[in-house]
């Protein structure tokens, strides 16, 4: 992964910079925050693992161990291992091939903080966050990391949360065939939920401040969830075939066949109101609903971006 550096802000001799999740790229999963610096999302864990382990652990969250590429960087690191470092000592991203050392991310050695003596013996290396130096150490020695991820992308008119690592989309006016089939255009399904956290993010995603009657007599924020509920109140299943592990505050029985509703309109606009859930029995082939949302995993890197506007 290459990183477009942008130079911080330097006031007199103090460096001055910041992990931050008000960056106007802010599509960083949860924990990790988006850096300026490394124009990326920055994940610092100070769970001591071996190298090979660490590796893994930010491959596995699509990532990879940090390296650095110039002061600005280093400092950054520094600023880092003092939290989440074993005795103030941080994995890097560097390792020993051969004779020669290289980052494991980006090959090219182009920048270098080595501490006096160094390098030693041992294939792996250490930020030490006393003084930004850097040490060998045996790669099975365990120490704290610092994952570097992409920030993830959305299609056009979709967001994103954080909590779920997921994109939504909020759209209208269709029946819950044509919602689905609308969804699975983008690779996606409509919107399973599986917490409290989900179900508040999707009510304010649709949430009607106004009592506005819309198609069919439905309340504008009637909002069309794929899945439905079992006959004991439970959710019964998710058309995107993910666990029916939570069910919302519901205002009716099930039954088959039905549709989860979410009601995400005021009190005063009727029943079963602020993102309560109730269902419908119409046909899921001709009854039209206000609204639905759509749910997908977001993507890394570059991709053809649609654009929901035009299949709408």
């Amino acid at each position: 992964m290459e990183y477009s550096f942008k130079f911080p802000l330097i006031l007199g001799f103090t460096l001055i910079f910041f992990f931050s999740s008000t960056s106007i790229c802010q599509n960083c999963p949860v924990p990790s925050k988006y850096s300026d610096i490394f124009n990326a999302c920055v994940e610092a864990r100070a769970e001591a693992l071996p190298y090979e382990e660490s590796e893994r652990a930010c491959i596995d969250n699509f990532g990879e161990i940090i390296s650095i590429h110039n002061a600005f960087e280093n400092t950054a690191v520094a600023e880092l291992a003092k939290n989440y470092g074993q005795n103030g000592r941080i994995f890097i991203g560097l390792q020993k091939y051969g004779n020669a050392w290289s980052w494991s991310a980006s090959g090219e050695l182009d920048y270098v903080k080595w501490g006096g003596g160094e390098p030693k013996k041992g294939n792996c290396a250490v930020m030490d966050s006393a003084d930004s130096s850097w040490h060998t150490v045996d790669c099975e020695q365990p120490f704290g990391r610092i994952c570097v991820l992409e920030p993830k992308t959305c299609y056009d008119d979709w967001s994103y949360y954080p909590v779920t690592d997921f994109c939504y989309y909020h759209g209208f006016n269709k029946t819950f065939n044509d919602a689905e089939d609308f969804c699975q255009t983008f690779d996606g399904h409509l919107a399973s939920i599986h917490s409290n956290d989900e179900n508040q993010y999707i009510k304010d995603l649709t949430y009607s401040k106004e009592c506005l009657t819309s198609v069919n007599g439905y309340n504008q924020g009637t909002t069309v969830l794929g899945g439905q509920l079992a006959a004991n109140n439970k959710t019964a299943f998710w058309v995107d075939e993910t666990e029916a592990d939570y069910t919302g505050i519901t205002c009716y029985h099930g039954g088959e066949p039905n549709t989860i509703l979410m009601n995400s309109f005021p009190a005063d606009c009727g029943r079963c109101p602020d993102g309560i859930w109730w269902i419908s029995f119409a046909d899921q082939q001709t009854e039209i609903y206000p609204d639905f949302v759509c749910k997908v995993m977001p993507f890394e890197g570059a991709k053809q971006r649609k654009t929901a506007r035009n299949l709408k």
